[in-house]
C-alpha cells in the first residue's frame, strides 16, 4: 500500500494548478467559546473547555493568514471540534453532577454520555486524488502537547500516518479563554499547529472518503482538531514563447573582448550576463528558454542606452579600441531608443484557461524597475499586468563589466521572475504580448525569455487546408461549430468531420489519397472536387456544415466510413482533365442518421483541402 508522508511545511509546485476544498469534519464537541457561549458553564448545550481553556471566537473567526484557509463552526451551541481525549478520565476536570455555577459545567446533552473520545472518523463523498495531494488539518493539544495518528480511508485500502502531533497549547498567538466551561475572554493567546501530510503524487487516480484522528498519545491531554482541507497541486505546462528580440545583449561564447563586432553584443548599461558557458541555471531560469546563439539579438530591450547617465553609455561613431561599441548593424545609428512599447506577434497562438497565465524572466539595472507586460488576444480584447524587479547587481548569475568589452569576470547579477494573470480570457487565444511602460528612465531593461503558463498551442491547420466550421469562418447551421481545423460538428462527433491528403499528387504516379475522420460511423461519404472555392474559401451554409468546393465539380469516390467514422479515397482521384500545374479542391460529403442530425439535415461535409498536380 501506498504512504503519505508527513511534512512540517509543504511548499507546492512553483507554476502549479492549486486546488483546495474544505473536509467536512464529524465534529463531537462544542470546545470553542463563541458569543453567547461564555459565563454560562452548566447550559446543557453550551461550550464546555477540552482542558482548563479554549480559543475565543467571542467577536468572531479571527482573521489571519492562517485561519482564513480553512472554514471553522462560527456559531453557538454547535460541535464545533473533532475531540480526542476523555476529559472526565483524568479525575480532577470531570463534570458536576449538579448545576451550581460554578466553572466546571455538567456533562452536556450533545455528549451524550460518551466522554472517551479514542478515534473519531469522518466520510465524505469521494474525492479523485489528482496531481500532488496534500491533506492539511489544524491541531491544539492541552497539557504538554501530543501526538495521533491521521488516516485516509480510500477505495483501495486505508494509509495511516502515526506520529502526528504538536506541542503544548498554552502561550500562542490566537486569542484564548480561561476558566474552565466558563469560557472568560482575555486569557493568554493559545497555539494553533498546522499538520500537512503530502503524498508526492503516490496516490493520483484513488478515490478518498474518509479521515480518521485516533490514537491520541498523551492521555492526560485534550486534542482539538477544528478544521480540514484537502489541496492538489498540479503542475502546470510551460510553453516557450519566443519573443521579437531587438538588441544582443548577453555575452555568448566568443563575443567577449570585441566591442566593435558590428554584430556583437552591446551592453544595456555597463555590464550585462555571461553566458558563455551556456544559458542561467538554477532557480526561475530553469524554466525558460534563451537564445542560445551568438551575434544575433537575444534579449528584449526596454530603454534607450543614450539617456543613461551623463550620455555615457551611448554609442560610439567609430571604431576607436575603447570599450564603448559603435553603433551595430542591429541597432542602426538613430533608432538606438527602444524604450516604447516592444511588440511579440505569436507564431503559435495559445488556447487559454481559467487557470492561465503569462510570465517572464528579466532584469533592470541602475536602481531596478517595472514595466507592463500587455497580452492581446484573438477577440481584440487586451490584458495588461505590471511585473517589477531590483535592482541587476550582485546576484546569483555570472555576469560581465567594462561596458561592451565583456570582461568575464564581472559581479553576478539578479534575475527577476513576472507573471500576468490571463485566466479571465478563458476560451480565448493569446496572440500577442507587448512590453512597455518602463518606469526606470536611466535604466536598462533586459527580458530574456517569456512562457505561457497553463495554456496548449492552438490546432495548426495543414497547409492546404481551408474552410473550417470552428468559428473562423462561416458559421455553421445551428451553432454546431465542430473543432479547430474541421468541419462542423456531426452527431457522431463534436470535433466534426475531418479531411486530409496523404501521399504526392503527381499525374505520372497518383499516390494521393483523400483520408476523412470523424464522420458518422457506417453510413456513405462521397469525395468529389471542384475548381473553385466558394465564398473566398470559407464557403456557405449547406446541410448540416459549410460547401466550401464548386464550378466543375467531380464525383471521385463514394464509400461508407468505418465504426471509427475513417473513410480514405481507394481510386486515383486525378482525371484527363487535369494537367500539370493544376490546382483543385476536395472536400468530403457524408450522411447523418436517419433522424436529421444536429441541424434536423440528413448530410453533413467536412473541412476542404487543395491539390497542385506535379506532372
Amino acid at each position: 500500500m501506498r504512504h503519505f508522508i508527513l511534512l512540517l511545511l509543504c511548499a507546492p509546485a512553483a507554476v502549479a494548478q492549486t486546488t483546495t476544498q474544505a473536509i467536512p469534519l464529524n465534529y463531537n464537541y462544542n470546545g470553542i467559546v463563541h458569543s453567547g457561549e461564555n459565563g454560562d458553564p452548566d447550559n446543557p448545550n453550551g461550550y464546555r473547555s477540552i482542558s482548563d481553556r479554549g480559543l475565543d471566537f467571542t467577536g468572531g473567526v479571527p482573521s489571519n493568514p492562517l485561519f482564513d484557509k480553512y472554514q471553522f463552526v462560527d456559531q453557538a451551541g454547535a460541535l464545533d471540534i473533532v475531540h480526542l481525549g476523555c476529559r472526565p478520565c483524568t479525575g480532577w476536570n470531570g463534570w458536576d453532577s449538579d448545576a451550581n455555577n460554578d466553572c466546571r459545567g455538567t456533562e452536556p446533552t450533545w455528549l451524550g454520555g460518551v466522554n472517551d473520545h479514542q478515534s473519531v472518523r469522518s466520510d465524505f463523498a469521494p474525492i479523485t486524488l489528482v496531481g500532488e495531494s496534500f491533506f492539511t488539518f489544524l491541531l491544539m493539544v492541552s497539557d504538554g502537547g501530543g501526538s495521533l495518528t491521521f488516516t485516509l480511508h480510500t477505495n483501495v485500502g486505508d494509509v495511516p500516518v502515526s506520529g502526528v502531533g504538536t506541542g503544548d497549547w498554552f502561550g500562542g498567538p490566537y486569542p484564548g479563554t480561561d476558566g474552565f466551561d466558563c469560557g472568560n475572554p482575555g486569557a493568554a493567546g493559545l497555539n494553533v499547529a498546522e499538520i500537512t501530510i503530502l503524498d508526492n503524487g503516490a496516490l493520483a487516480g484513488v478515490q478518498a472518503t474518509g479521515i480518521s484522528f485516533s490514537d491520541p498519545s498523551n492521555g492526560n491531554a485534550g486534542y482539538a482538531i477544528f478544521a480540514a482541507n484537502y489541496t492538489s497541486v498540479v503542475p502546470q505546462s510551460q510553453t516557450n514563447i519566443p519573443l521579437n528580440y531587438n538588441y544582443n545583449g548577453m555575452v555568448h561564447d566568443g563575443e567577449s573582448g570585441d566591442a566593435d563586432n558590428p554584430n556583437g553584443y552591446r551592453s544595456i548599461s555597463d555590464r550585462g550576463l555571461n553566458v558563455t558557458g551556456g544559458s542561467p541555471t538554477g532557480g526561475a531560469a530553469d524554466k525558460y528558454s534563451f537564445v542560445t546563439d551568438a551575434f544575433v539579438p537575444d534579449i528584449v530591450h526596454l530603454g534607450d542606452r543614450c539617456n543613461g547617465p551623463a550620455g555615457s553609455f551611448c554609442y560610439d561613431d567609430a571604431p576607436n579600441g575603447d570599450c564603448r561599441g559603435t553603433y551595430p548593424n542591429w541597432m542602426p545609428q538613430g533608432t538606438q531608443d527602444q524604450s516604447g512599447p516592444q511588440t511579440t506577434i505569436l507564431d503559435t497562438p495559445l488556447n487559454v484557461y481559467a487557470d492561465s497565465s503569462v510570465s517572464v524572466i528579466f532584469h533592470v539595472s541602475d536602481g531596478g524597475g517595472g514595466f507592463d507586460v500587455t497580452c492581446g488576444f484573438a477577440s481584440g480584447n487586451q490584458i495588461t499586468g505590471f511585473v517589477s524587479g531590483g535592482d541587476w547587481f550582485g546576484g546569483p548569475y555570472a555576469g560581465t563589466d567594462n561596458f561592451d568589452c565583456a570582461g568575464l569576470g564581472g559581479a553576478g547579477l539578479h534575475i527577476d521572475e513576472g507573471f500576468v494573470d490571463i485566466g479571465a480570457a478563458a476560451g480565448d487565444v493569446l496572440t500577442s504580448i507587448t512590453f512597455g511602460n518602463a518606469n526606470n528612465g536611466n535604466g536598462g531593461y533586459a527580458i530574456f525569455a517569456a512562457n505561457g503558463v497553463g495554456v496548449d498551442e492552438v490546432a495548426q491547420c495543414a497547409d492546404n487546408a481551408f474552410c473550417f466550421g470552428d468559428g473562423s469562418g462561416t458559421a455553421c447551421p445551428c451553432s454546431n461549430a465542430g473543432a479547430g481545423c474541421h468541419g462542423c460538428a456531426n452527431s457522431a462527433s463534436a470535433d466534426g468531420g475531418y479531411l486530409e491528403t496523404q501521399g504526392t499528387a503527381s499525374l505520372s504516379s497518383d499516390s494521393v489519397v483523400l483520408h476523412s475522420k470523424g464522420l458518422v460511423p457506417g453510413l456513405p461519404a462521397l469525395f468529389f472536387s471542384g475548381e473553385n472555392q466558394i465564398n473566398g474559401g470559407l464557403g456557405i451554409v449547406f446541410g448540416d456544415g459549410l460547401r466550401c468546393v464548386g464550378f466543375n465539380a467531380v464525383r471521385i469516390e463514394i464509400g461508407v466510413s468505418d465504426a471509427n467514422g475513417e473513410l480514405s479515397s481507394t481510386a486515383q482521384i486525378s482525371n484527363a482533365n487535369v494537367a500539370a500545374g493544376d490546382s483543385l479542391n476536395y472536400q468530403c460529403w457524408y450522411r447523418e442518421v436517419s433522424s436529421g442530425g444536429l441541424c434536423g439535415n440528413s448530410f453533413n461535409l467536412t473541412n476542404a483541402v487543395s491539390l497542385t498536380w506535379d506532372a
